[in-house]
This record gives structure tokens, sequence and C-alpha cells, in this order.
């Protein structure tokens, strides 16, 4: 399996083995509460350095792992449900440690590649690119698109499930139904809807994103607009 084995050994030269199988299993199950705390921790310089080394040396495994649970995942493989306006594929590029998502509705194709930093994933951000659209899709559109598919990959447990829950969104976008342009999700915990509304470009946001933004950002700026963040409720 991908699983790292656990140490038998739990004397005190069996400590160092267990801490660094549950350092990997967090990285492995919780990356977005890892990177989540590195970025809102303050460690010394020898602290930090010893922790990039340990992410440098667990990243390899932390990406094969991801890239395993993409290729053994039936939910993306299988054909669409009867009813379905939509098909969403996935590629796996093992050598490089990269995702390919195709999806297609009517006349638009949208083809985007999910590449996770090698050394450095989960702390440093997957990167998100687009290599093919058709079908009348603008940059304004594809922007709120790419921030969705960002947004549930720092966020989610995994990255096969920020995948399908950008594809959820999409399939919702065209159903008319609006999403927040920060989870790319209809619904926040607890099944609330985007209530909190920029007063410039009019969208709507769950207002825990907005919290999470804010404070992860250090500004109260729209994420879309960029302009001072003006809340209607």
């Amino acid at each position: 399996g991908n699983e790292p084995p656990l140490p038998t050994s739990m004397d005190k030269a069996g400590l160092a083995p267990l801490a660094s199988w549950l350092f990997l299993r967090a990285l492995m199950h919780m990356p977005g509460l890892i990177r989540s705390w590195w970025s809102a921790t303050t460690l010394d310089r020898a602290s930090r350095a010893a922790f990039e080394a340990h992410i440098k040396l667990a990243s390899p495994l932390v990406i094969r792992r991801e890239l395993e649970n993409a290729l053994s995942s039936p939910a993306l493989h299988s054909p669409p449900p009867a009813g379905s306006e939509s098909t969403f594929t996935l590629k796996v590029l093992r050598s490089s440690g990269q995702i390919v998502l195709h999806y297609e509705r009517d006349d638009l194709i949208l083809e985007v590649e999910v590449t996770l930093p090698e050394d450095s994933y989960p702390l440093e951000l997957a990167r998100v690119e687009c290599i093919r659209k058709e079908g009348g899709i603008n940059e304004q559109l594809w922007r709120r698109w790419q921030l969705g598919l960002a947004s549930l990959i720092t966020a989610s447990s995994s990255l096969l499930d920020a995948c399908e829950a950008w594809r959820q969104g999409l399939d919702k976008h065209f159903a008319g139904i609006e999403v927040c342009p920060i989870c790319y999700s209809v619904f926040a915990s607890r099944g609330r809807l985007p209530d909190m509304q920029c007063g410039r470009c009019k969208k709507f946001f769950h207002s825990a994103c907005m919290y999470k933004w804010f404070s992860t950002s250090h500004n109260t700026y729209c994420p879309l607009c960029k302009s001072d963040f003006a809340v209607r409720l």
C-alpha cells in the first residue's frame, strides 16, 4: 500500500522513528492543516531549516500517495451518470507529478494542469494552469475557476477530493447556481449559502471563507476585484 509502516519499537530509541511516522501521516492526511500551521507559526532559523529538510524528504511520498489515489479512483474514471450533461476525466502524469483535468459540456472544453511542487509539497501550493479552453471561456471566468480549484486544493484533505468538488462546482455554475469564488462550492459547512457580498463586483462569498481570507492574507480587499471589501448582508 501507500501508507508508511508503523514503527514497532516504543522505547526511547524508537521515539524518533515514531515521530517521523506521525509527521508523515499528518502530511498525507491533513496537508491543508499542516500548511496553515506552517504559514501561521514562528520558528527560529534552525527549527525552520530542520522542518523544511523533513518536508523535502517526505514530499515525494506525499505526492506519490496523491497520484496513486487519483489513479485508483473509480468515480473519476467511470462513465458519467445517466442524464449528466458534462464529462470529467483525470489523467495522472507520474514522472512529472502532475494531474490533468478534462471537462466537457456542450461545446465547452477545458483542460487544466495541476502540478505538485517537488520537494516542497504540501507546504508550497499546487500550481494550476490552463492548457486548453474552448467554447467562449473568457479570462475573468477562467480566473474564477482557477482560484476555485487552487482554494479547494488548499482546503481539502486530498487532491482527489478537491478535483471532484471542483467538477461539482462547474456543474452548478452551468446549472445557474452561484458558487462562492473562494471555495468554489455552493454550500459551506452546515449547509450555509454564500451570504457576504462585495460592494463593487457584487459577488457573494461564504462568510467563513472571507474571514479565513482576511486572516491569512492580512488585508481586507476582495479576492476577485481587489477593492476594499464592503459587506452587504
